[in-house]
């Protein structure tokens, strides 16, 4: 079946005979009426310009029963808005959905070993990408000019990616590649040039210094660490990344992972690495929902400069303040150009509250925008630094975990003190301060939270002296 129906105008639907093998050349060319197809499962090529120019075609279904979409096969089908390419297909041709410019559904099969150029080159509507993993080469342009293309996941057998591949498709900011080893890039221009700077480039976990050492790759300013297996398991879209290594950076601000349980107050401490000699730093604090900086009675965050690492002077500046978009922004510099003490270690403290509701579970803490400025006023940059807080099983404070903190609290924590642990002494939930010790600062917490509801006494709570009887 070839040209048959080509520059038929008027032609809106169409029922295809069951048995043909293949749509050949220019079969439905330029019939700009047509509206939809439904290809037989017996058809196993689609060919040359078959629907090419078919602009008001909204709708196909391509069978399991194909094998090759041919050179383009679906070019200019305008109002094409989803494409679903079936596990059979082998090969996607030269243009096949070059500007679909409707297209932003598309879902590749798991046999697909080519991508070939301009394949869907000018599809200014695809937002999202994904590449499995049995695709062997993107080549050049295959996905040009996608303008609103914000992130794609390029798969696992991924080993070379053509010259312009996503060139001006400028929009996007993740990319996930499974591969372990960096896929050839033909040049510098697979991806627009913004890409490289604004873009983050995630890579499996022990791969980012062969990603930070290959041609072109190299030029990402944000590569960070990430499991697959999160992809592969279909439990995200969006893979949660890796913990960064800190030790592959030089100038960082940065929170080691903690636990913590449900209910509790936390002090997170905020520490700087930095090879520079360091006169200031900045940074976002994001916490994910259920966790919240505290605040003091007047209603500021509870953040403070740390004495280890302060200026010999002592002259700072320190601030901190919440941002539009819930995050806490914190400054720090000194006022005459004293260096901060050292190269690593602690440089703020971070009061959090983490609600009674929060699921046993990993989170997430991002610090973002991070900037170090040194004794030239140079600042040094890291968009983000990601850590991972552990909610546990118990409640801080809950001893014996009867669910209730309580008078039982306070003499069980004793008794461990004095060496008679009562049975089911939980060690963790009486280390009510969070500090890594239980001592008898942890009764003073258990305390607190008895009377005040926090491990802090209010400041306005007078201290009562005891009576001594006459």
């Amino acid at each position: 079946m070839s040209c048959k129906y080509s520059g038929c105008k008027g032609l809106v639907t169409i029922n295809l005979p069951a048995g043909i093998k293949e749509i050949g050349w220019y079969t439905f060319y330029r019939c700009t009426s047509l509206l939809e197809i439904d290809i037989p499962n017996s058809v196993t090529k689609i060919g040359l310009y078959a629907f090419s120019g078919c602009t008001s075609l909204n709708s196909v279904t391509i069978p399991s029963s194909v094998i090759t979409i041919d050179q383009y096969a679906f070019n200019w089908c305008t109002s094409l808005t989803e494409i679903k390419i079936p596990n059979s297909v082998e090969s996607i041709g030269e243009s096949a959905f070059n500007n679909c410019t409707a297209l932003s559904d598309v879902n590749i099969g798991n046999n697909v070993k080519n991508i070939k150029q301009n394949a869907f080159a000018g599809c200014s509507t695809i937002k999202s990408l994904k590449i499995p993993d049995s695709v062997k080469s993107i080549e050049a342009s295959a996905f040009r000019d996608c303008y609103n293309l914000d992130n794609i996941i390029l798969g696992s057998g991924v080993s070379t990616i053509g010259n312009g591949a996503f060139f001006n498709s400028s929009q996007i900011t993740k990319i996930y590649s499974k591969a372990v080893a960096p896929p050839s890039l033909a040049a510098d221009k697979s991806f627009a040039t913004t890409t490289y700077s604004w873009a983050t480039l995630y890579v499996p976990n022990g791969s980012l210094k062969l990603y930070r050492s290959a041609n072109y790759w190299n030029k990402f300013v944000d590569i960070r660490e990430f499991s697959p297996s999160e992809i592969d398991s279909g439990s995200s879209t969006e893979p949660m990344e890796s913990d960064t290594e800190i030790s592959l950076l030089d100038n960082v601000v940065y929170i080691e992972n903690f636990e913590a349980s449900a209910g509790s107050q936390k002090t997170l401490f905020v520490k700087m690495k930095n090879a520079v000699t360091a006169e200031g730093f900045g940074f976002d604090l994001y916490l994910p929902d259920g966790v919240t900086v505290a605040r003091d009675a007047d209603g500021f965050p509870m953040v403070e400069l740390s004495t280890q690492r302060t200026t010999a002077r002592k002259t700072n500046s320190f601030d901190a303040a919440f941002q539009s978009d819930g995050s806490l922004r914190v400054l720090a510099a000194s006022t005459n150009g004293s260096a901060i003490n050292g190269n690593d270690g602690e440089v703020c403290l971070i009061t959090i509250n983490i609600a009674n509701d929060m699921a046993e579970g990993d989170y997430p803490i991002l610090l973002k925008n991070i900037a170090i400025s040194d004794v030239d006023a140079v600042s040094h940059r890291t968009e983000q630094v990601k850590s991972t807080l552990t909610i546990s099983a118990y409640t801080s404070g809950d001893s014996n975990n009867d669910g209730v903190i309580d008078v039982s609290d306070f003499t069980a924590t004793a008794h461990y003190l004095l060496g008679n642990a009562p049975t089911g002494f939980n060690v963790k939930a009486a280390d009510a301060n969070a500090d890594g010790v239980v001592d008898v600062a942890d009764l003073t917490a258990v305390a607190h939270i008895i009377l005040y509801g926090s491990i802090n006494r209010p400041s306005s709570t007078p201290i009562l002296n005891s009576i001594n009887p006459q």
